[in-house]
């Protein structure tokens, strides 16, 4: 998902569900994790004791689903980030959170083409996964079908497929309802089609309440497992604040930056900057190092020279010392 909405004042139970602290920084994008993520080793645990002989084998398994659920997010929301700095728009930050991933853009796509393009960049993620997952799902199954790596390993194939489908439901904010706002947007005006998507959204995102809470009372689960239902109702009622956020947009803004002639100018002169700001970067590195070396060699010629003058000429120093000394010299001439 994107973070691409308009900032509005925050409750203080919004404000405690979107505390985050920094985990890593990878391709210049800082990573931020919520304390809701810890949410899931919980739920995978509580699913894996129904079937497995201990609970230290469930909770090591729900640990390591917990890291593979949250890498494949982290390529979805990549995917986000490439396709958008490809097309001038920049992003320093993401955040995992319990309900997924959120990819931190510095400012709306400029048309709606730009919107769909970096909206299917994060599904697109999963087909990757799948290529690379189910050739060993399918090589694998006749010889080790019944061991508990082979059930992780294809239940993890089969999670991309799940992934892929539901993030292509039309129902904004998921990447499938950006889609189809931008796809309507192309033929209509965007706010138009913002108030189309975000009603679209609203019925999307209670249905998904309506079934997690079904689910939660074992009325009809379609998950297969009640408690996730808890999971439904919350997404259900986040996307239907984003929701509320997008029909507030649509009625008092604009939805896509095109409408100023100086917006593309600014976002290509941002990237320019940030392309010259890393090659400067890579060549101050370069001259670091450079110098590191220079020193390093210098050293080995002064410790030799002090070396000649020790044993009584050059003729004295071994082989291997001559030949050190020779390639040291050459090298730090090269390098003058």
């Amino acid at each position: 998902m994107q973070d691409q909405t308009t900032n509005f004042d925050e409750s203080p139970l919004r404000r405690l569900l979107n505390t985050t602290w920094p985990l890593a920084t990878l391709f210049r994008v800082e990573i931020r994790i919520s304390w809701t993520v810890a949410i899931w080793p919980l739920f995978f645990t509580y699913g894996f004791t129904t079937w497995m002989d201990s609970f230290s084998e469930a909770l090591l398994w729900g640990i390591a689903w917990t890291l593979a659920l949250f890498t494949t997010v982290w390529t979805h929301e990549m995917g986000h980030i490439a396709m958008g700095r490809k097309l001038g728009i920049e992003s320093q930050r993401m955040t995992l959170r319990g309900l997924g991933g959120l990819a931190h853009l510095d400012s709306p796509a400029q048309t709606p083409r730009d919107d769909i393009l970096i909206s299917l960049a994060g599904p697109a993620v999963h087909l990757v996964w799948m290529a690379a997952l189910y050739p060993f799902v399918w090589l694998l199954r006749d010889t080790h079908e019944l061991a508990t790596w082979f059930w992780m390993l294809e239940g993890f194939a089969y999670l991309q497929v799940s992934m892929l489908i539901f993030n292509l439901l039309p129902f904004y904010p998921l990447d499938g309802g950006r889609t189809f706002r931008s796809a309507m947007a192309l033929r209509m005006h965007a706010n138009k089609a913002s108030l189309i998507a975000a009603k679209v959204g609203f019925v999307g995102h209670g249905l998904f309440i309506v079934t997690g809470v079904l689910a939660w009372l074992e009325v009809w689960d379609p998950l297969g497992h009640g408690p996730y239902g808890f999971m439904l109702v919350w997404l259900g009622i986040w996307g239907i604040q984003m929701c509320r956020q997008l029909l507030f947009q649509a009625r008092h803004g604009e939805i896509f930056g095109a409408h100023d002639p100086f917006q593309k100018t600014l976002m290509e002169s941002h990237r320019v900057m940030d392309a010259y700001d890393r090659e400067e970067a890579k060549e101050r590195e370069q001259r670091r190092k450079q110098s590191e070396q220079r020193q390093a060699l210098q050293q080995t010629v002064d410790a030799l020279l002090d070396r000649i003058t020790e044993v009584g000429g050059v003729e004295q120093l071994s082989s291997r010392e001559r030949k050190e000394l020779e390639k040291a010299s050459k090298q730090l001439s090269d390098l003058d």
